[in-house]
């Protein structure tokens, strides 16, 4: 690694600690003092052998007072030491919940702060951010640990050496020059298995999708009917299979290829015992000094093993923080408004699509040159194929993304000068992914509007919204969603409690993106007619295939391949007969043929 990459290191090394640091400055700050103790005491615990031995050979006659100090410093050692370890692990278990909590905050606060859609949509952002959920109740624990037991391990090994330098001056660099080849050797085999095992990150993305096919509710349908299980269990398998056979290699390394090193540093070790016992066999140390350096050398080369392990333990770990600041550094794509506008009261003359086009990051381009006005309180469909660009043009309406050229106006004022937070805060949506939150049917209906909690409102916007709360064992304070152990809704009861948040909300625009897909033909009509009422003053954007439910619009827009081919009224649309009056006479068509075929039968 040049110099620059041992920069980048210590910074991201310093990162780290300081973000650990900061969830608990001064617990950190004991835990660190508390270590240093727990590193001393195996070199006072030799140097106490020393002097024990010593005493023992010149202890004058009748007089003990010597040994008894020594047993003062040696049980004082041995009480610090089993004082210590319980004081440690508390300091460990309670740092880690605080930092696990901490980082999950930074986490979650970044990902949400994120105003566009555009991280959430790209494949390798989502998966960096799914690795970060997954590893963050054990990485910052194990980064924890890791660092005590590397800084024990180098606090011992500084008062050994500084021990055994004391008798000899020059045995202490000779003992360090013969392991660090290993030390090198071993860091450098363990960051190679590391980036082996980062290798194979496609093979854990398969462990973790497949094994989440095999054991999840939403897929576990569909797999026994096509009889799937035993294709996805055997591509977890061979995913498995690929990630050990990575791992075994470098575990191989790891055990075949340090004995040249391992032979270097035990000669250092038997040269430097060779020369204390000559100096002892001339009289020239104290038997004392032979009990030091023997339980130094065999302490000092277990010490350097185990400190290579943690020093690249530490490497390992860090890589998880470095994609954690990788992820909190990540700039919002959507360029927000420095100094940003906002609309006083209700709108006015409408929205204004002029010339917009948008493609995706990808180079996928959707939407091609549309202009057309959304008048204010006019109610307007949008219909095409699937592909259209029906539910792209709503998350630029949104503010989810900004059009790659031409421009979205708001009675005249630019979208991108906007509040994004103030312009989305006059929207009611229902999507197509619409949410299911495992709250209950109260809460979920009242997250349409946060600022208000009108518990009257919230059954009003049920009962419009079709939805039957009162078949609940425990109405609208129903728990629901399997997480809390709740009550499990189907795919219509769910999308109409989405329905009756955005019925709370009542908002100035509301957006409708094939709002009773899931929803039976009978509903539908009841539906829809609650969105007439509803609709009244307000501006109405309406996506569906459904082509009998858009004749409630003042205007239907028709899309192909991105462009706008056609808009009007459904009897002038019909009286064109173009692309709508084609796909309607089709579903007009097969819903008559369903019906004599009713009859008939």
């Amino acid at each position: 690694m040049n110099i620059k990459g041992y920069a980048q290191q210590s910074r991201l090394f310093y990162r780290s600690y300081a973000l650990i640091f900061k969830s608990m400055p001064r617990e950190a700050a004991l835990l660190v003092v508390l270590m240093v103790l727990q590193g001393l005491l195996p070199a006072l615990q030799t140097w106490l052998s020393k002097i024990t031995l010593d005493v023992l050979f010149h202890l004058p006659t009748q007089n003990f007072e010597p040994l008894i100090w020594v047993l003062v410093w040696w049980g004082s050692s041995v009480l610090l030491g089993q004082v210590l370890e319980p004081w440690i692990n508390y300091l460990v278990a309670h740092m880690n919940e605080h930092t696990t909590a901490f980082i999950n905050q930074q986490l979650v606060r970044k990902a949400h702060g994120f105003q566009g859609l555009q991280p959430f949509e790209n494949s390798v952002f989502y998966q960096d951010l799914e690795v970060l959920n997954r590893l963050s109740s054990s990485r910052p624990l194990n980064l924890l640990v890791a660092t005590i037991n590397w800084v024990r391990l180098l606090v011992t090994l500084t008062g050994l050496l500084f021990l055994v330098g004391t008798l000899v001056w020059w045995m202490p660099f000779l003992l360090v020059a013969c392991s660090l080849p290993g030390v090198f050797k071993n860091t450098a085999l363990r960051a190679s298995g590391w980036k082996g095992l980062m290798s194979t990150r496609k093979e854990a993305l398969e462990i973790n999708y497949f094994r989440g096919l095999l054991t999840q509710e939403s897929s576990a349908r569909e797999i026994r009917i096509y009889n799937l299980g035993p294709h996805f269990e055997h591509r977890l398998m061979g995913a498995f299979q690929a990630l050990q056979q990575v791992m075994g290699k470098e575990r191989l390394k790891l055990a075949r290829e340090p004995i040249l090193t391992l032979l270097l540093s035990t000669a250092g070790g038997v040269f430097s015992f060779g020369y204390v016992l000559l100096l002892a066999a001339s009289q020239k140390v104290t038997a004392g000094s032979i009990v030091v350096v023997v339980q130094a050398l065999g302490q000092i080369q277990s010490l350097l093993d185990s400190f290579t392990i943690y020093h690249s333990l530490l490497k390992e770990h860090i890589l998880y923080f470095e994609k954690l600041f990788y992820f909190l550094d990540f700039q919002e794509p959507l360029v927000l408004p420095q100094n940003p506008q906002h609309i006083s009261g209700t709108l006015q003359e409408g929205i204004q699509f002029e010339n917009v086009s948008f493609s995706y990051p990808d180079g996928r381009q959707i939407l091609r040159d549309l202009t057309f006005t959304l008048k204010a309180g006019e109610t307007v469909a949008l219909v095409g194929e699937n592909g259209a660009g029906k539910s792209t043009l709503i998350k630029l309406l949104c503010r989810f993304y900004d059009p790659t050229t031409g421009t979205i106006r708001v009675d005249g004022t630019d979208l991108r000068t906007l509040d994004v937070q103030d312009w989305r805060s006059r929207m009611g949506a229902v999507f197509q992914d619409f949410g299911k939150y495992h709250l209950s049917v109260q809460d979920n209906i009242l997250l349409g509007d946060l600022q208000k909690q009108d518990l009257q409102g919230a059954e009003q916007a049920a009962s419009k919204s079709g939805f039957k709360f009162e078949v609940l064992p425990q109405g609208l304070q129903t728990l629901l969603g399997k997480s809390f152990g709740g009550t499990e809704l189907s795919g219509g009861q769910w999308q109409k409690l989405a329905i009756a948040r955005a019925f709370y909300r009542n908002p100035q625009i509301l957006i409708l993106d094939e709002p009773t897909a899931a929803i039976d033909p009978k509903s539908e009509h009841d539906l829809y007619e609650q969105f007439a009422a509803l609709a009244k003053g307000k501006t109405v954007l309406l996506v569906t295939h459904r082509l009998a439910s858009v004749q409630m619009a003042d205007r239907i827009l028709v899309l192909k391949g991105g462009h706008l081919i056609e808009q009007g009224t459904h009897a002038e649309l019909l009286h064109l007969g173009g692309e709508y009056a084609t796909m309607f006479r089709l579903q007009a068509k097969y819903y008559q043929l369903a019906e004599e075929e009713a009859i008939g039968a």
